[in-house]
């Protein structure tokens, strides 16, 4: 299990498009996350009412998309940060579950296995 599995913020936000007052944001992340990430990061939680929030972002491949204020700007990257940092902490403990249950499993087939081999070899002879 690699315990160092984050997927972090590469490279300052850019501004994509304006409408109004309001400013598309895009971030990149070092890599495509997975729908368990996904859900990590969709279900904070803390909900801090801001722009930036998960609810209100758009995730594809490896970009976040959020609206911001540009006088609210720093504070929602800050903030898209921390719950990129939150979803990571989830991230990791769903993976060590899925780990467990994983090996859980193995262990039992492991076990029906062998004692169907040694059933098979009780009646080889027969």
């Amino acid at each position: 299990m690699n315990e160092k599995v984050a997927f972090i913020r590469v490279g300052p936000p850019i501004v994509i498009a304006k409408i109004d007052n309001v400013f598309t944001v895009q971030v990149t992340l070092n890599g495509n996350p997975d729908s368990m990430w996904i859900d990590c990061y969709r279900h904070p939680t803390d909900y801090i009412d801001n722009e930036s929030h998960p609810s209100r972002t758009v995730v594809k491949g490896n970009k976040i998309v959020f609206f911001s204020i540009e006088s609210e700007l720093e504070k929602n990257v800050r903030a898209m940060d921390n719950y990129l940092k939150e979803a990571n902490e989830c991230y990791r403990t769903k993976l060590v579950q899925v780990l467990a249950l994983k090996n859980k499993d193995d262990r039992q087939k492991r076990m029906r296995q062998e004692e169907l081999d040694r059933v098979n070899e009780d009646i080889r002879d027969f």
